[in-house]
């Protein structure tokens, strides 16, 4: 118990080091975990000691493809130990003038604690911590394990200040991916209202105009067409769209018929169009 006290002090002041990586290996254990700790412990659950061979480098610096940032190490006498979330992060050295390397060879990375089930009590004790969220996104993501549970994990990303332009538009485009699948008004609504349009991609758009069609958001869908193209919406969509249009308007529009143009060329014409 002296011990895991310990253990548990030195994890929350943020220490480590030779001596303590060999005490978290073995005292730390899923059932330590608390939501007074989650934090700590899930950050040396990200730890690895680094080693690289060329002494000259004086510092890492690592970038996750998913983020805005990037964090920077000290090496003492070509060691550091540098935090990963997810896979495949960017790997830099720099050297005393301040210049940035990519070493291929001679580079060594030592993960400090690989229980899974550690990682887990601390998800379930604060599902609240940023890079927790995002190593399990990514396992979403990776595995497609795209269920209501794990879609909602992905919504919540988004507002994370951490995440990058390109990692926000993949989230939007899996969530939008899950909608066009799924029949759930209510829930794509108050999703789609946080969205930030000028940062999502045109098949993103024509999904989500297809999904307002599918819902039977008929003037809505219309109301987004008066901004974007519509020649990539799937022609049958685009009929029903139509066709709705021309049943609840009174006047014609320039931009009504120029659809129905569009759809009558693609091969797709019911009585009202």
């Amino acid at each position: 118990p002296q011990m895991e006290a310990f253990v548990r002090e030195q994890a929350a002041l943020g220490h480590i080091n030779d001596h303590l990586c060999i005490l978290y290996k073995n005292l730390i254990t899923p059932g330590m975990v608390d939501a007074v700790n989650a934090k700590a412990i899930s950050e040396l659950f990200f730890t690895y000691r680094l080693k690289v061979d060329n002494k000259n480098f004086k510092k890492v610096v690592v970038r996750h493809k998913e983020t805005r940032s990037e964090d920077e190490y000290v090496l003492d006498g070509g060691k550091a130990y540098v935090r990963i979330y997810t896979e495949n992060p960017a790997i830099n050295f720099v050297s005393e003038k301040g210049n940035r390397f990519v070493s291929e060879t001679g580079v060594n990375l030592t993960r400090l604690l690989s229980d899974e089930t550690i990682i887990k009590k601390c998800y379930e004790a604060d599902s609240s911590l940023d890079y927790l969220r995002l190593y399990y996104c990514e396992k979403n993501i990776k595995y497609q394990k795209h269920t209501m549970d794990s879609v909602e994990m992905i919504k919540s990303m988004l507002s994370v200040d951490i995440i990058n332009r390109a990692y926000y538009k993949q989230l939007v485009g899996i969530v939008i991916d899950y909608y066009y699948d799924s029949y759930d008004v209510d829930s794509f609504e108050q999703f789609f209202k946080s969205v930030d349009m000028d940062k999502i991609s045109d098949r993103e758009i024509i999904k989500v105009i297809e999904i307002r069609i599918i819902q039977g958001q008929y003037d809505k869908a219309y109301a987004m067409l008066q901004k974007h193209s519509a020649m990539q919406l799937m022609p049958k969509r685009l009929m029903k769209l139509c066709s709705k249009r021309v049943v609840s308007t009174d006047e014609a529009e320039d931009r009504l018929v120029k659809l129905c143009h569009i759809v009558f060329t693609k091969g797709s014409y019911d009585e009202l169009v």
